[in-house]
């Protein structure tokens, strides 16, 4: 599994802010759902609380 900084945590959450209003072009969405799934199972929570 990938360590996540927590400056990786903060932009990820900035992103699913963003990908929550439809903000993101479509190869930023695509990183972000990448990304996504990368996270730990905490962050991704976190994430879907948000958006």
């Amino acid at each position: 599994m990938t360590t996540y900084e927590q400056s990786d945590q903060k932009q990820l959450l900035e992103l699913a802010v963003l990908d929550a209003y439809g903000l993101l072009e479509p190869l930023e969405t695509d990183l972000f759902n990448s990304a996504f799934l990368d996270a730990p199972v905490a962050l991704q929570e976190e994430i879907q609380r948000i958006q």
